[in-house]
């Protein structure tokens, strides 16, 4: 296994305990904590993806994708993946409303928890 392998397999699994402490705060249905965990292993290949992209001159998209993607609940995979890669983690508005997104989704899903217990 390459170092590449071993970071990226380091990383993802980080995400999965950051995402399982959050579910435990939250305490969701299985069925919810399995999504959420899909959506931000997506958004955290998407910014490993973006990345390289703007490491060779591609096609990047834009940073109102990024946006949806970390409010659509994806938000720990994107800040994840800012990290972690180093993108754009330098663009302080940028950080700013990730975080910001990823605060009221948590506490959104906190309040779709109580009321569907």
């Amino acid at each position: 296994m390459g170092k590449s392998s071993l970071f990226f397999l380091t990383t993802f699994l980080v995400l999965l305990i950051l995402n399982y402490l959050i579910m435990l705060y939250v305490n969701l249905a299985p069925s919810l904590q399995t999504l959420l965990l899909a959506i931000n292993a997506a958004s955290f290949w998407y910014m490993g993806i973006d990345k390289r992209q703007a490491c060779v001159s591609g096609a990047r998209a834009p940073e109102r994708l990024t946006y949806i993607i970390a409010a659509l609940g994806g938000s720990i995979g994107v800040l994840m993946g800012c990290i972690i890669f180093r993108h754009k983690i330098r663009k302080g508005l940028f950080m700013l409303l990730l975080f910001c997104i990823g605060i009221c989704q948590l506490f959104f899903v906190r309040l779709l928890a109580d009321a569907i217990r």
